[in-house]
């Protein structure tokens, strides 16, 4: 059951990427009239040219996600080693960077720095890598620190006893974060290297905007063909690695207190994180402070749009969720690559490939709603659902799953047992697609339907010609919109368990 489930999962990349794409691509190579000749940008080719928009890509990407590597796996391991009094606030506030949309980070950033004699730290390609290094490091926070607290509580106690909290973290903790905390840093590199919403916002060329100049500004299919070619002949290599640590990061429950955590305290541990949580705080105390006067008939407007896209996008993340467990499931590697490929690829290019491959065909009935906006972007964020799902395919004992498949037929095993059992972890998985969803704008400024509001396309709209109040206002709904999703979805995952 669980090998058909995989190949069935498959329909979402086949259908709604490969397919398109080679469409596209037939209907550019015989069309007269395509954007596709060799000579229609033949300055682009330059070595000096793509020179330049490597070394850029690279030092965005790989500045960020060492940052994030650092930042996050040391917050992880603090958090997890020492006692920390109300976890369950400090968790969502070390999270916010990543819950805020990263044209409001952006905004808020540059207003922090940008008139200062830090504002390099604002623009240009560091710009962009700070940005990408705060935007990524509460993820490896996340995942290292589930990691971290998946520990036996008797292992965990008797640590308590043997060692003093300090002593523990650097002998047993530390060995244990590093791993985690560095393949959760080479998976923000991949994420980072085709991503080009952060050195759009920082005025600089990486891969991911010379991709979607090729396609729309240069018409230069064939450049963008070539450096999408280059991207997935360097990613899916790591891809392949990458994903034999995937299960390595096992599951537990965050913001919760210890045994014992009333008993000791960490005076200095506890500073250091409160002041990380504290600089979190101030991009959203800027955008505050910009939000007035507070412009209550755009509020109710955006809110609708508002509460329309948290629906999409949660159902979205939720049908993509159990796919990929299902490919996950069916553990074959070469399935694994096909549904995760779109996801390190430049964001635009699964929305490039349904306009320009299959749009045409689509019925005027269908042509109006968000269909394929939808199929887009399930498209690109399905290889976070799988690496979700193979979190959760790993965390349930070998022991009990051979006990389920010996009691039972494939497909009950997989649904009665694996799949309750995976739910906490996959309601995790759902959360994070459906932020990224939200906060996606590369899909949307090519597949949103005429009037269909999209916040976070407005606010990039806005963030692009005028930053006023109204914008601000506009971050804040989208950042508290998806603080109340994590709360609700943190909740429930307790819940589950």
């Amino acid at each position: 059951m669980s090998g058909r489930g995989g190949l069935f999962a498959l329909a979402l990349p086949v259908l709604g990427f490969f397919v398109p794409a080679a469409l596209w691509i037939a209907k550019s190579a015989f069309d007269g009239d395509a954007a596709g000749s060799a000579p229609a940008a033949p300055q682009s080719f330059l070595p000096g040219d793509w020179g330049r928009v490597a070394w850029t890509t690279a030092y965005i990407a790989g500045g960020g996600a060492l940052g994030a590597t650092i930042l996050g796996g040391a917050a992880a391991l603090i958090f997890e080693a020492f006692p920390i009094r109300a976890r369950a606030l400090l968790m969502p506030l070390l999270l916010l960077p990543f819950l805020m949309p990263a044209a409001a980070l952006a905004t808020a950033l540059h207003a922090a720095l940008g008139g200062g004699s830090l504002r390099f730290l604002a623009a240009g390609a560091t710009g962009a890598l700070v940005l990408s290094a705060l935007q990524m490091a509460p993820v490896v926070f996340w995942g290292a620190a589930r990691h971290l607290a998946a520990l036996p509580a008797a292992e965990r106690d008797s640590l308590r006893a043997a060692l003093a909290p300090a002593r523990a973290a650097v002998r047993v903790l530390a060995p244990r974060v590093v791993p985690a905390a560095s393949r959760l840093g080479a998976l923000a590199f991949l994420l980072l290297v085709p991503r080009m919403e952060y050195a759009d916002y920082a005025g600089v060329e990486t891969i991911g905007t010379r991709v979607l100049a090729s396609f729309t500004v240069r018409e230069s299919d064939w450049e963008g063909w070539v450096l999408v070619a280059a991207i997935i002949c360097i990613v899916l290599p790591l891809v392949a690695v990458a994903a034999r640590g995937a299960a390595g990061i096992a599951p537990a429950a965050l913001g919760e207190a210890r045994a014992g955590d009333r008993d000791a305290r960490a005076p200095a541990a506890e500073f250091v994180l409160w002041a990380a949580a504290a600089l979190a705080l101030v991009p959203l105390l800027l955008l505050a402070s910009r939000a007035w006067p507070f412009d209550g008939f755009a509020v109710r407007a955006w809110s609708i749009d508002l509460a329309r896209e948290c629906a999409r996008a949660f159902a979205v993340a939720a049908a993509i969720g159990v796919l990929g467990f299902l490919v996950a499931c069916a553990r074959t590697r070469a399935a694994s690559l096909l549904f995760a490929l779109p996801l390190f690829l430049p964001g635009t290019l699964p929305a490039l490939a349904i306009a320009g491959g299959v749009q045409e065909w689509i019925p005027q009935a269908l042509y109006d709603t968000p269909l394929a906006l939808s199929v887009a972007q399930a498209v690109r964020f399905g290889g976070v659902a799988l690496l979700f799902g193979f979190i959760a395919h790993g965390a349930l004992p070998a022991a009990e799953r051979q006990a389920a498949a010996a009691s039972l037929p494939p497909g009950r095993a997989l649904w009665r047992v694996e799949f309750p059992r995976a739910l906490p972890i996959l309601a995790s998985g759902v959360l994070v697609s459906a932020l990224l969803i939200l906060g996606d704008v590369e899909s949307a400024l090519l597949l949103a339907p005429p009037g269909y509001g999209v916040p976070a396309l407005e606010l990039n709209q806005f963030l692009h010609f005028r930053y006023d109040a109204n914008a601000a206002q506009l971050a804040l709904l989208l950042t508290g919109a998806a603080a109340l999703a994590a709360v609700a979805l943190w909740r429930f995952g307790r819940g589950l368990r």
